[in-house]
């Protein structure tokens, strides 16, 4: 139903692509990358909703009017099957004139929570947007420049798990997700690796024996699939490992004493996908 529900209410702010030219370019990006822009949806979270409308122009009205959704559920219920064949048929109706298909996105939560968070409400949405930034970028064709990063605010205090309090191994073994922030020293910039903790481990561990695990990686408007995550003797503590693509990218837009924020989903039973970022 499009009816507006009356227990919930949008907290940050929508981010959508509507403008023709500009999704012309985004159909382009996401045709080429189509697995950069699942795994960017999928580290949205389940909270998140996205929409892809087809809209039909109205010459008179000068206007677009619903015709269809041709996706309308949370962000992580789309599968890969389904992202190429919805972005290869947005491509072709954005082709034509008579057709648009916008992209968006959008954060929703019950109101009397909403309402209860008073003028916390304006972290929220700071974070939200945070949040939403490299999935903004990708859509984009954009890249962040290191002045920029290196502008935001730093985080000192202690990293801990943000999303996801991670208590036990069972626990973290059983979980789908987890968010963790990671204070970066100078030697992990320059041999391009993040620690963890030995809690992260059994997310990631297939069985017993289990040394590695291979990851994809989303960085800025980026994805590589060549790091990987390793068990380090004695105490079992994870660490992710970056290629040297990846670690050119952490050198350019972090120094010693930032943290990088670490979001770490199974969007398949076999398949981890990290997406890193500044925290802030």
């Amino acid at each position: 139903s499009d009816r507006p529900q009356a227990a919930s209410a949008t907290i940050a702010p929508s981010m959508a692509v509507s403008n023709k030219k500009a999704l012309v370019n985004s159909y382009k990006i996401a045709e080429k990358q189509p697995e950069t822009l699942l795994g960017l949806l999928a580290s949205l979270g389940p909270d998140w909703n996205l929409r892809i409308q087809q809209m039909e122009y109205d010459e008179e009205k000068h206007a677009a009017i619903h015709y269809q959704d041709l996706f309308k559920d949370k962000a992580t219920a789309v599968d890969m099957d389904t992202i190429i064949n919805i972005i290869a048929r947005g491509s072709f109706l954005n082709s034509e004139d008579k057709w648009v298909v916008p992209i968006s996105v959008s954060h929703r939560k019950n109101s009397e929570k909403v309402a209860a968070m008073r003028t916390a409400i304006l972290k929220a949405a700071t974070e939200d947007i945070q949040h939403l930034m490299p999935l903004a970028l990708f859509l984009s064709g954009k890249k962040r420049s290191k002045k920029a990063a290196k502008a935001k605010k730093k985080v000192k205090a202690k990293p801990t798990v943000a999303d996801t309090q991670i208590t036990s191994a069972a626990n973290a073994a059983s979980l789908e997700q987890f968010t963790y922030a990671s204070e970066l020293k100078s030697l992990h910039i320059r041999r391009g690796f993040i620690n963890l903790t030995s809690e992260h481990w059994p997310f990631f561990a297939l069985n017993a024996r289990t040394e590695t695990r291979e990851v994809t990686v989303h960085y800025g408007a980026e994805t590589d699939e060549r790091c990987a995550v390793w068990r380090l003797v004695p105490n079992d503590q994870a660490r992710i490992v970056l290629s040297p693509t990846v670690q050119y990218w952490l050198e350019e837009n972090f120094e010693p004493g930032d943290h990088v924020l670490v979001r770490a989903i199974k969007p398949e039973a076999k398949r981890i996908v990290i997406t890193l970022e500044l925290a802030s």
